[in-house]
This record gives C-alpha cells, structure tokens and sequence, in this order.
C-alpha cells in the first residue's frame, strides 16, 4: 500500500525536475544566443509570441459559438491585433532592414502600442468576465482601434519613444509604467474572480499578467536596444505568453471545459442555488415502474414535510405522501396529457393538530418526470372561509334587520288595534279570550323581532364592567329547572376570570341562548360542561389563529355530549331561522353570534355528528 501512495509523488517530483532542468535549459540557450547574435534572440522569442497569439485567436473565434463568457472572447480576438503589432514590431526592429525606416523609434513605438493594447485588453476582458459579448461587434473595435493606430503612424503622430544615443524618451517610460498600473489593476480585478476559474488555469493567467508587468518595468531602464534590460524584458515576454499558451491554447485543445470555465457546471450550480431558494415546497419526481421516485426538492419542500433531502431520495410518492392517494393520480394525468394540472386537497402533514388545505400544481417535463409544487394555503384558505362567512352572514343580518322592523310596525298596530277592541263595552268575555290570545301571539312575533334586531346587531347596548362567572350563574338559575334529573350540568369556572367591559343583560341572554341549544340537543343521561379561563393569545396558537387575533381575552366554553352536527350542518350553525328541531326557531346561535360581534369578540364552533359539540366565546378582557 506504501508503495502505491508514494509512486505518484515520485511521480510528481521528477516531472519537476526534468519542467525546471528543461526551463534552465531554454533560458541558457536563449542567453548564449543573445550573445552570439541578438538579433535572432529577438526574432525566435517575438516569433514565438507571435505563434502564440494567433493561436489563441484561432481556438477562441472557431469555439466562440460555445463559449459564453466576454473574457475569453475579449481576449481571444485581442490576440490577433496584439500579434500582428508584434510581427511588424519584429520586422521593423534596429538590424532587420526589412522596412524602409532606419533607427530603432518605429520598433519602439509598435512595442508600446501593442503593450497598450494587451494592458487595456486585458482590463476590458476581466470588466466584462461571465458576460455574453457578440465576437463581431469586438473584431470591429479592435479593427478601428488598429485603423487609428496604423493612421497615426502614418500621419506621424504618434509620440517618439526612442533617441539614438539618448535612449528611452520621457513618454516611452511614462507609458511602460501607466501600462504597468492598467495590469495591476486588471490582476486585482482578477483575482476576485478565482473563485470562477480553474484553478491551474488562474494561476497561468495571473502569473502571464506579473511577468508582462515585470517586462514593461525592465524596459524603462535600457539605452541600447540590444542591452541588458532588454534581453531580461524579453525573457519576462516569452515567459508571460508561454503561460498565457498553457492556459488558453493547450488547454482549449486538451480541455476545451476548463477553457470555458466549467460554464456548463457553473450554470448547472446556479441552476441548482435557484431551485433550491425557490419560496414555494417543489418536488421532482421520476416515474419509473408504474410509480414515481424522487429526483429532488428544495429547502421549503423540507420545511413542509421536515425531512432532508437525504433522508428521501429515491422514496416513492406513496411513502413520502402515504394517504394522498390522488397525488400518483395527479402526475399521471400530467405526464399522459402533456399539461399542467392544478388541485386542492386536504391532507394532515407530519405534526399538524388539522388538516391542512394544499394546493398542488404538476407541470410535466416529458417523457417520463414531473415537477410538484404543492403550497399550503391552510391559512389563506381558512382567511378566505372567515370572509365568505362573515359577507353570508352580513347580508343576512341586513335583511333579518328589514324583516324585524317590518314585524315591529306590524305587531305595534295589531296591539294597538287589540287594546282599543277591548275598550269597546260590546265585547263579550269570550271574545275578549280570542282578543287575549290574538295579543299574547303578537307579543311572541315582537319578542322573535327583536332576536332578529340582536342577531343584526342593532339593539341598545349599555355597557359596563361585568364579571362572565356571575352572569353564567344566573343565567344557570334560569336554565336549570326543565332539565331532566338524569342529565348532568358542571362548571368549571376560574375564581380569578378577568373582567370584560360588555352589556350584562345581552351577555346573560348569549349564556342563555347557547345553554338553550346544547339542552335541546341532549338525550338522557348527556352533560354539559361550562368553563371559563383567562387566555393570552399570540398568533403561534394554532388552535384558534383563524378565529382570533392576538391579546388578552376571557374565553367561555360551552360543551355538550347531546347529537352534535356534521360538517353541513355546522356551515349553516349561525344563520338565523336555520334549524334541525321541529319546535326551534333558529334564532339562538344566530342572536348569540351577533351579541358577541358586537362586542368585538368571537364564536367558534366544533362539533361532530354523535360525538357532541363545543361552542367556545372569545370576548376581550379589562
């Protein structure tokens, strides 16, 4: 096993050796060749630059379909025109005599022209790295920019660089070192960005960008074109485009991804960073053997079902969702007609005391996978249900208040009526009974119209401090005495209740109203139970969030053992003149309902078919 480790570092180790023996070579025969002849020192090493930069022109015009990114593009096309420069810089340069120009000005002048180029290319390329860019619109301006360079050679504007004798002028080494700063720069620049490159290739890049500083800097100090800070110069050029080959030529051949900076990878993560912020629960199945498997989900997919992704993939449907038959149903569907599906389903998620109302949308993404959004609206839902109730129950209230006066003028008269008839001497005492009858039925009709008037919420109110334990007391007095003996009454009331600032005669008829409906819906040997307590509520408490907001409240509960209602008859529980019993009006619950709005409180009801039912007043405390 040692030795299986320990070969590769071996490995490793000679490769640099023999990269370091090969480098010290290179420079040797360079520096021998200088001496011997400068002349072709230079043209080997500008040549080689040369072969360089319209490589890396060709690899990145005929990969520019592929490669997104501005720095590559920028940088690619930058080369052809930086190299060109460089072969007239070689053939113009002090001893070639191929260019009718003596002295060495024109070589120098190229040399700075094509370092700025290189320097501002550079910055440009790195200000618009991870950009899209059209290639042609950058070949444009890069031709301009050499038409206006080769116009300002010719029209001999450009500033002199070079003075036989003299040496280097004042713009020449102005410029090395304003071109030395355009580099620093774009490497700061560039450094931000390792993080989105190969590694390897940022370090070829990075260390090209140092070395061609190092280069301008060494050409501030030569006098002779031919001297020593020129031939170092040279060495830092050769170098600098030997690791701008490496990361851009060898590596777009070899590894042509890594050229294009892992983009497919890079979209890929971004791809996944969005999916997995998306706010609402998405799912992605894969159907396979008649069922469906999950791919993926995001972080609000784990917060609806609290699990990670770990601990499901690969899970079915029916496992994640166990009693949602439909949702198998519902990416079938998708899937077989090609188009999205949306549902609404009940179903109790891990930890939920109810229910929960989800809404599930299925878009397919053929031949054989489904992506899930399932959002639960339980809250919006029930919010929604509150209103609808409330504007049925508003409309009914506007119209029992139209009936009631209505009754009201009615039974005024037919009173009124009735006590002039029995003024009359001519009245017989049998018909003076009828009469009697006739107004003991209309002061019924009047006491039913102003039930209707509390259910509306306009009768007199006036209010004061109350205690809710004495007012259910005796309102109990009342109640109790028509109560079979088989059936059991208890309270359970708490001696410390907060005080509510309410009317105690409508608070007595509410107590007597909801104590009236549990007696009428008890068989023998039943019971009713009454509790009050003193409750401090927060939005967390889930039990009655949809009924309540936030703050101090006395809470009055009202249970009973009796028949209990199901799910439709507990959406029609408030309505007045809705009832199930022969003998009831349905105005109980219904002026209680009203009573306590008015009061700015709350009713809420639970009841089950056989099982009983809960009524439960919130009303705001002192």
């Amino acid at each position: 096993m040692d030795h299986i480790i320990r070969k590769p570092v071996k490995a490793t180790r000679y490769h640099h050796i023999a990269l370091l023996l090969t480098v010290a070579a290179i420079i040797t025969s360079l520096y021998l060749l200088s001496r011997h002849n400068y002349l072709y020192f230079h043209i080997l090493v500008e040549m080689f630059s040369i072969f360089v930069a319209y490589t890396i022109f060709a690899v990145t015009w005929n990969t520019r379909d592929q490669i997104e990114n501005g720095f590559i593009i920028i940088l690619g096309i930058a080369y052809l025109f930086i190299g060109s420069i460089d072969l007239i810089h070689t053939f113009a340069y002090k001893g070639m005599n191929i260019l009718p120009v003596p002295g060495a000005d024109l070589a120098t002048q190229l040399w700075i022209a094509a370092r700025y180029m290189e320097s501002i290319s550079m910055l440009a390329a790195i200000l618009l790295f991870n950009k899209r860019v059209k290639a042609g619109l950058i070949f444009a301006l890069f031709l301009l920019a050499s038409l206006l360079l080769l116009a300002l050679f010719l029209l001999r504007l450009f500033p002199v660089c070079y003075i036989e004798g003299s040496g280097l002028t004042r713009f020449k080494k102005i410029s090395e070192y304003l071109i030395s700063s355009i580099l620093l720069i774009s490497l700061i620049l560039f450094n931000k960005r390792r993080g989105e490159l190969d590694r390897k290739v940022w370090n070829w890049l990075a260390s090209a960008i140092v070395l061609t500083m190092a280069s301008e800097i060494s050409f501030t100090f030569y006098i002779s074109v031919y001297g020593l800070s020129n031939l170092t110069g040279h060495f830092f050029k050769l170098f600098s485009f030997y690791f701008v080959y490496r990361a851009i030529v060898e590596t777009g051949i070899r590894r042509p991804q890594t050229l294009l900076f892992q983009s497919l990878q890079q979209t890929k993560d971004r791809l996944e960073t969005q999916f997995r912020s998306i706010p609402t629960p998405t799912f992605i199945w894969k159907k396979a053997e008649n069922t469906f498997y999950l791919l993926d989900l995001n972080v609000a997919a784990e917060l609806l079902v609290q699990k990670t992704f770990s601990d499901l993939k690969g899970k079915t449907a029916e496992e994640i969702f166990p009693r949602m038959a439909d949702l198998t149903t519902i990416m079938e569907h998708c899937l077989t007609k090609k188009e999205g599906v949306d549902r609404q389903v009940n179903y109790r998620l891990q930890d939920s005391p109810r229910d929960n109302t989800l809404k599930i949308n299925c878009v397919s993404v053929p031949p054989d996978m489904a992506i899930l959004h399932i959002a639960d609206i339980t809250d919006e839902y029930n919010s929604r249900q509150i209103l609808l109730e409330s504007a049925r129950l508003e409309a009914t209230a506007t119209l029992a208040k139209g009936i009631a006066h209505e009754y009201n003028n009615l039974m005024t008269i037919i009173l009124g009526n009735i006590e002039l008839l029995k003024m009359e001497p001519a009245i017989q005492a049998a018909k003076a009974e009828t009469l009697e009858d006739i107004a003991a039925s209309a002061k019924k009709a009047a006491d039913l119209a102003g039930r209707m008037l509390d259910f509306a919420q306009i009768g007199r109110q006036v209010t004061r401090e109350i205690d809710m334990n004495q007012i259910i007391t005796q309102a109990l007095e009342l109640q109790l005495a028509p109560l079979p003996a088989q059936v059991s009454v208890t309270k359970n009331l708490e001696p410390r209740i907060w005080k509510i600032n309410g009317d105690p005669v409508q608070m007595s008829q509410v107590v007597i109203n909801l104590c009236r409906n549990a007696f009428e819906s008890l068989a023998d040997r039943d019971e009713i139970n009454i509790t009050t307590e003193n409750l401090l509520l927060d939005p967390a408490a889930a039990e009655i969030n949809r009924y309540i907001e936030e703050g101090r409240y006395v809470c009055m509960s009202i249970r009973d053992t009796g028949s209990g209602m199901d799910s439709e008859t507990l959406t029609h529980a408030f309505e007045p003149f809705f009832t199930t019993r022969f003998q009831g009006r349905g105005l109980g619950l219904a002026a209680a309902y009203g009573i306590i709005k008015q009061h700015r409180g709350r009713m809420a009801i639970d009841s089950t078919a056989g099982a009983g039912t809960t009524v439960k007043v919130y009303l705001p405390a002192l």
